[in-house]
């Protein structure tokens, strides 16, 4: 069975060298104990071609120990594998060990996940004593392995030796107050953690757990102060460049109008208020990195001010967004038109080779959205402001409110997002006339997937190891942007709606009048098996990063919260003016 299994399809090379030396380990084994091999190389498959460094996710295989010693002899050989998940693999405290052993060997590894095993207190012990030396590894994550205080304990040692250990997930490990101590007391001389997840609140001390939330957030501040002194130093470069776009018409148009708008708003009115309490809101630099783990989704996000004055990018993710809304209810007695050909066009553009199971879940979504339960459903979206904050605020907090009530009254799914849009268009023209926001929004319904694009932010999917962009940026010189924005009675100059604006659709900026369109892009796809991620980013990223470097990054990862910092950083690194804010959504 494992000849059958052709390496020359695995694009990635670090990837393809991996299992040529696996499946020589499996060579004089039955056909039965060669089973294994498909899940394997299926994970392997998925990681992309352009992936110098890669993660190996084995999460739910069950591989048990003897398939996982394997692996381990394979990795010892200093193979480049930034990160290693047996995440629910049947393993117990003997492949534990043997990890210990494998980190004496390799020095790439910076991340391993074993939650979810039996990995109990012996093997947390030798792992935690290799560890303490080990000069690289920054994420480690224990959750649900069984090693109680006694564990917590040996790895308050760790947390006392080891100064590169960045994130440490211990919950659901019946840690009571008397673990926490050892691993507060450990954290006071450690200035390198900044994400510790004990899990449960209620059954630990009160005051223990304030204290161990203040010295994990006095090291995030400590690591945000030396990222912003990074900053400082590669911003004066880019001040000039800055002041002279404030100076030049396009800018000093938007600021003027801008200036006079607030001048003219009396103080004490809503508006006024909003205006004074975003304004303070967007002067605001800091620079976030945060995650949350709900279902079926790992979820990270990232964000920074970057080199310009101002924060005007907000964030919005909701799980469980229809959770007891009735509208499971609705959808079980509604149809819904499910149109398929949109993401056609989009795989078709992206170089994706179709497998067998691609065409037979097409298949499963052709036709209508009869007696469908929706299990799940989460709204995620990403809105880049402009000219201020106050209108992507005002669009974060209202636009999923919108979508939900359509849904509530009955109305079918695109239908609901298109007339939301609108309407909100409709409320801020009057007073959101030079400031505006971008939108990328996802919004999941059970095992379907809605993308909704206004401007130039931007998704990307990795499915079977290739880059599927979701999005097209909607930009002034778009042949058929172009058409409509002097259909409109507005121009295209410069790139900019009027001279102005660079995008062409958005909400807000009422002072260009029809010229801006909030008419949303909106495909849909079903959820494949071959489906390892999505990335939301807004235009300080793909300014700078192509799609197919992006998802080369977040390859590298386990973690969604260091996929999304990694690809902040890197997009400020190689030099991004503009605010920088990322959401990486991981498939469990």
């Amino acid at each position: 069975m494992g000849n059958q299994l052709k390496a020359k399809k695995i694009k990635n090379n670090i990837a393809k060298q991996f299992f040529i030396e696996l499946r020589e380990l499996y060579s004089k084994e039955s056909q039965k104990k060669q089973k294994i091999l498909v899940d394997i190389y299926k994970v392997l498959l998925r990681i992309p071609k352009e992936a110098r460094s890669i993660a190996l996710n084995f999460n739910n295989i069950k591989l048990g120990d003897q398939n996982a010693h394997r692996i381990v002899r394979v990795l010892a050989n200093e193979k480049p594998i930034r990160s290693f998940s047996l995440r629910n693999t049947r393993i117990t405290n003997s492949t534990s060990n043997k990890i210990a052993k494998l980190l004496t060997q390799n020095s790439t590894l910076q991340q391993i996940d074993l939650s979810y095993n039996k990995i109990g207190l012996s093997g947390i012990r030798e792992l935690s004593n290799v560890l303490s030396e080990h000069q690289n590894l920054n994420g480690l994550y224990l959750n649900q392995t069984n090693i109680g205080n006694d564990g917590a304990i040996i790895l308050s040692d760790l947390i006392e030796n080891n100064t590169n250990l960045e994130v440490l997930e211990i919950k659901s490990n019946e840690i009571t107050s008397r673990g926490l101590g050892f691993i507060v007391e450990a954290l006071k001389e450690n200035y390198s953690i900044i994400s510790l997840d004990v899990g449960t609140k209620d059954i630990l001390d009160e005051n223990e757990l304030k204290r161990l939330n203040e010295y994990v957030e006095r090291n995030s501040m400590a690591n945000e102060v030396i990222n912003q002194i990074i900053s400082n130093s590669c911003q004066r470069q880019f001040r000039r460049k800055l002041t002279k776009f404030s100076k030049s018409v396009r800018g000093m148009e938007m600021l003027k109008g801008k200036t006079e708008q607030m001048n003219k708003t009396s103080k004490g009115t809503k508006l006024h208020d909003l205006f004074q309490e975003t304004s303070k809101k967007a002067k605001v630099d800091n620079v976030i990195d945060k995650k949350t783990e709900k279902g079926r989704w790992r979820i990270g996000f990232a964000e920074m001010m970057g080199r310009r004055e101002t924060q005007e990018d907000v964030m919005v993710i909701k799980t469980n967004w229809l959770k007891d809304s009735g509208i499971e209810d609705y959808w079980t007695d509604n149809s819904g038109y499910w149109d398929n050909e949109k993401m056609k066009k989009v795989i078709n553009n992206s170089n994706y080779e179709q497998d067998e199971e691609d065409e037979k879940q097409e298949e499963i979504v052709k036709g209508e959205l009869r007696n469908y339960q929706i299990e799940n459903s989460e709204f995620f979206g990403l809105f880049d402001g402009h000219g201020g904050r106050e209108a992507s605020e005002h669009v974060a907090n209202n636009l999923p409110v919108k979508i939900k009530d359509k849904l509530l009254k009955g109305v079918k799914i695109e239908e609901a997002i298109h007339d939301a849009f609108y309407e909100l268009q409709e409320e801020m023209l009057s007073w959101c006339l030079y400031s505006g926001t971008t939108a990328i929004v996802i919004i999941t319904l059970g095992q379907f997937v809605y993308v909704i694009n206004l401007g130039d932010s931007k998704a990307v999917l990795c499915r079977n190891g290739f880059t599927v962009s979701l999005t097209q940026q909607q930009k002034p010189n778009d042949p058929e942007e172009k058409k409509r924005i002097e259909e409109a009675g507005g121009f295209v100059k410069d790139g900019r709606v009027n001279g102005i604006l660079a995008v062409s659709r958005a909400f807000g900026d009422g002072y260009l009048g029809k010229a801006i369109s909030c008419e949303p892009e909106i495909i849909n796809f079903q959820i494949s098996n071959s489906d390892s991620f999505i990335v939301m980013g807004c235009d300080g990223v793909w300014d700078v990063l192509s799609d197919e470097k992006t998802v080369g990054i977040v390859s590298g990862e386990i973690d969604p919260q260091k996929a999304a910092k990694r690809v902040r950083d890197e997009a400020y690194n190689v030099g991004s003016t503009d605010n920088i804010s990322v959401i990486s959504i991981f498939f469990q």
